[in-house]
């Protein structure tokens, strides 16, 4: 384990000084006859070591436990041990620690260390106690305990900026694109074109483009759009819209050409046409069902119907729905015109996953059965998943694993209260916290597996890229993996 292996090196350097004293004390002597004398005389040497000289003047010390010390005319120290360890140490203080699987230690004379494994994972240690450790998939972490920031770069080139003290992140991507995650949680995507994305804890959303145009959707489902001339367009829940012109006016109207939907994924909040069946999430691309994820408000206008996860039963009735409402001539199957009109309102290009469509078609007819368009419609998410971009995938890991603790830490507490009303013997309250308690127990189920499909999709994307980098490195265009210098750059 990594802590046998820190009481080891401990040891070892331990053991280390302790020849390096005695040894610093011998070789002081001067001549070969009197180094001789010196070793025999020193409490390192027990009965039955033997000690030779040769004609070149290196000094060789064999000790009884078949462990044995070199030191070359050159001052090299080599010290070799029955397990196959062996250490070389120059004049200088900076040594090279060698193990039988492979792994080196290199000790430099400012204090650094640096620790190469066989299957290319590296890590060094720097005077100051920063780090820098290598993975052997290419993934780099540095971190510094001083300032308590942690960076982390991917194989794909992807930063992760963590600061410990506050929480806070930052995210840079290879395409340019950068996510700012603050200690409250708040979220703002940065793309490349100026177009910025913002989420808030709650779930709800501000869009804003380059060219001053802006929605913000509210956690009560209202909904402000600002556009670039000035115009402002307020929606109520209720439906009502409020117009400001330029000249300031305002013009009074009701329902609204938009509403707002809660992801029951990712719980972001968003705003969709209202004539809109289904409807891709703007954060995890998470394809649902808009009207069954309506923001609805009190008369208030200040509750939120709770987006909860759904289990598999629960999706499979929602693809019947979708199968249903896109089997436009009641055909009992969907063919590639009623496919289409599918994707367009998923804003995809109406002949998209033509391959998928004739894979899925078992019987070659041109048309899916109920059977078939699930399937096809599974791993048609799967793909849209997959063929996210990198900032998409990987804020749609961090907001499923926030929620999975949430929603552990909320088990925890109403277990807690489960077990005092059954001290006091309240029934009505044992019975209502029961069904709490196994509805979020259900939930985290349900949010868990939503977050090993996220983490698989990052992986199968990681593993892409690196197949790519090893195809280029093969043809002469890549770097390799790691170098051959001791040192790593901080």
């Amino acid at each position: 384990s990594e802590g046998d292996l820190k009481a080891e090196v401990a040891r070892l350097r331990a053991w280390l000084r302790h020849v390096d004293a005695e040894l610093g004390s011998i070789f002081a002597a001067g001549s070969g006859e009197g180094l001789t004398q010196a070793t025999l005389n020193t409490a390192s040497v027990a009965p039955g070591d033997t000690e030779e000289v040769l004609e070149d003047g290196t000094v060789v010390l064999r000790r009884t436990d078949g462990s044995w010390v070199q030191k070359d005319a050159d001052g090299v120290i080599v010290e070799g041990f029955p397990d196959g360890r062996r250490i070389h140490t120059l004049p200088s203080g900076r040594s090279q620690e060698t193990f039988p699987d492979g792994t080196k230690i290199t000790r430099t004379e400012d204090g650094k260390m640096v620790v190469k494994r066989p299957d290319g994972s590296k890590l060094q240690r720097n005077p100051d106690k920063t780090t820098i450790e290598v993975s052997k998939e290419g993934t780099m972490v540095q971190y510094n305990p001083n300032t308590r920031i942690k960076i982390v770069v991917e194989p794909d080139g992807t930063q992760i900026q963590t600061n410990e003290n506050d929480g806070s992140t930052i995210q840079v991507f290879p395409d340019g694109t950068k996510i700012d995650t603050d200690a409250t949680g708040c979220r703002i995507v940065k793309y490349t074109d100026g177009r910025k994305v913002q989420r808030n804890p709650n779930g709800t959303v501000i869009e804003s483009w380059p060219d001053g145009h802006k929605i913000q959707t509210k956690v009560d489902g209202s909904r402000i759009e600002v556009f670039p001339d000035g115009r402002k367009v307020q929606t109520l829940v209720d439906g009502t819209v409020f117009e400001q012109l330029k000249d300031g006016s305002r013009v009074r109207g009701m329902l609204g050409s938009y509403v707002c939907v809660q992801c029951w994924r990712c719980q972001t909040i968003m705003s969709v046409q209202r004539t809109a069946f289904v409807v891709s999430c703007r954060v995890c691309r998470n394809v649902l069902l808009a009207n069954k994820a309506m923001v609805v408000g009190t008369k208030e206008g200040t509750t939120l119907q709770a987006a909860s996860a759904k289990n598999s039963e629960e999706i499979t009735k929602e693809v019947r729905e979708i199968f249903e409402r896109y089997d436009i001539n009641s055909s009992s199957s969907i063919d590639r015109n009623e496919l289409g009109a599918m994707l367009a309102e998923l804003q995809f290009p109406t002949d998209a996953f033509s391959e998928l469509f004739e894979e899925m078609d078992v019987n070659n007819n041109n048309q899916l059965e109920w059977d078939e368009f699930l399937i096809f419609y599974q791993r048609m998410q799967r793909h849209i998943t997959d063929t996210a971009q990198g900032p998409v995938l990987a804020m749609t890991h961090d907001l499923l694993q926030e929620q999975q603790h949430a929603l552990k830490a909320e088990q925890g507490k109403q277990e807690a209260l489960l077990a005092v009303a059954q001290a006091q013997g309240n029934a009505a309250e044992v019975e209502s916290t029961a069904k709490l308690v196994e509805r979020l127990k259900e939930e985290y189920e349900n949010k868990t597996a939503q977050l090993k499909q996220a983490m698989e999709a990052k992986r199968r994307r990681q593993k892409q890229f690196l197949e790519k980098r090893l195809q280029d490195r093969q043809k002469g265009r890549g770097t390799k993996l790691d170098d051959d210098d001791e040192d790593l750059a901080m």
